[in-house]
């Protein structure tokens, strides 16, 4: 039998079909806890690596498995045979020890019996359609940046953050609904994919392995997301779980419980603002106040500190927008005043395309924001005569170098690369071409 060269009609009909249920399945909120599915499978995913049946421990959020752990890890030696049983090994994580079994046993499995199967041509395509689509909702967006947060509010606790799992969490969600595809049209059979799978769909979030002790947390209760498919919520959490647990976050971008309260209570002043020295989280507390109170709050918002000294709108030529969702239109302003005895300088960078605002710190002594923005830009002296191009994002520049200067790329030193320069305003326009 020769390999699988196309799909048919009817599998790129489930091919979807098979993303969607990934998908739905965190974020429509309606999946039940199957409790005996997730501890036969977490049974069967201790045993697979060799290690001894666990106590398993069932907690509603994340950050309850955190203090679940810490409370295991500290319980006194003396306690009934149960918890005696554990307590001299549940320090020890276990997750390396897991992690080698899937993905020696399983994953290597799947994708060997997958690539005999299929062209590179239908794996890419489904690895496109399904895998890298759930891997980037679910582990980059949601995933990913909770266990973030979560970790920087331990660090602060009286509590030691503990690891969680490589695999067993929504984090598997990605790898594991590309092979559940291939495994539906009948590519392959693999026992411990279907048990691993059904461990997955019983509703588990994340977990933390230990040896001797399993915690693990069901999906959330509610989880809101912006028309990018970020999470986002003016009003309340964006993700919460069943114990009331919850973590904030405005287009994607997290914020602290404190700093979200003050924002919504009009209490967050232009002082801590301008203290916060993460331009993510900024960009954050202005979408917040600019959607929960508009426009004109957020300009007095900055106003009474900050008065506008220039501002610059810059034209783009229609041949750099084709296939973008861009504008040619940016519009920057240049701000300066005085706060706690500082003289400061702001550039408000306002992109149409995507009615995102910026308020980026420049040097004080600019007096116009065709030169203040930038000023922002810094490329090493020896190539700046050989700038094709230059792109932004956000905060982030990329650069194209003409032949010449890709070539100097290669052999730059670390003493060039620290001898750098910032464009005048003129230059540096004249060389932008694309913004978002």
């Amino acid at each position: 039998m020769g390999k699988l060269e196309k799909l048919t009609k009817e599998q790129e009909k489930l091919m979807i079909q098979v993303r969607d249920e990934w998908l739905d399945r965190i974020f429509d909120c309606n999946t039940n806890l199957d409790k005996d599915g997730a501890e036969k499978g977490i049974e069967w995913l201790y045993e697979l690596s060799g290690l001894k049946k666990p106590l398993i421990i069932q907690v509603e959020s994340p950050m309850g498995c955190q203090y679940a752990a810490h409370l295991m890890k500290n319980m006194p030696k003396k306690l009934d045979s149960v918890g005696a049983s554990v307590n001299a090994s549940v320090v020890d994580s276990v997750v390396d020890s897991v992690g080698d079994s899937i993905r020696h046993s399983v994953r290597a499995s799947v994708r060997a019996s997958v690539r005999h199967s299929v062209v590179d041509s239908v794996n890419n395509s489904v690895w496109h359609s399904v895998g890298d689509s759930i891997r980037h909702s679910v582990r980059h967006s949601v995933i990913d940046s909770v266990r973030h947060s979560i970790r920087a509010s331990v660090s602060h606790s009286v509590i030691d953050f503990q690891d969680f799992c490589y695999y067993g969490s929504i984090r598997d969600y990605g790898w594991v609904a590309f092979y559940d595809f291939f495994n539906r049209i009948g590519i392959f059979k693999n026992e411990g994919f279907e048990k691993f799978n059904l461990l997955l769909k019983s509703g588990i979030y994340d977990m933390i392995q230990l040896d001797g002790v399993c915690i693990y947390c069901k999906l959330p209760n509610n989880i809101t997301r912006n028309n990018q498919e970020q999470m986002h919520n003016i009003s309340g959490y964006s993700i919460e779980w069943g114990d009331g647990y919850g973590q904030h976050y405005v287009n994607g971008r997290f914020l602290k419980p404190e700093t979200f309260n003050k924002v919504l209570k009009k209490e967050y002043t232009i002082e801590e603002f301008f203290k916060e020295d993460n331009e993510d989280i900024k960009s954050a507390i202005i979408g917040l106040i600019q959607e929960k109170y508009g426009d004109e709050y957020l300009f007095h918002f900055f106003s009474k500190n900050l008065h506008e000294v220039d501002t610059y709108t810059n034209k783009k030529e229609d041949k750099y927008l084709i296939n973008t969702i861009g504008m040619n239109v940016g519009v920057y302003s240049l701000f300066k005043g005085n706060i706690n005895n500082v003289d400061v300088a702001y550039v408000r960078c306002y992109c149409p395309s995507t009615d995102r605002m910026f308020f980026l710190g420049v040097e004080n002594h600019h007096d116009n924001a065709k030169d203040a923005i930038a000023s922002l830009y810094r490329v090493p002296k020896k190539l700046k005569n050989h700038i094709k191009y230059i792109q932004r994002q956000g905060e982030r520049f990329s650069t194209v170098f003409d032949d010449l200067g890709t070539t100097m790329l290669k052999k730059i030193t670390k003493r060039d690369v620290s001898d750098t320069l910032a464009l005048t305003g003129e230059e540096y326009f004249n060389k932008i071409t694309y913004e978002y």
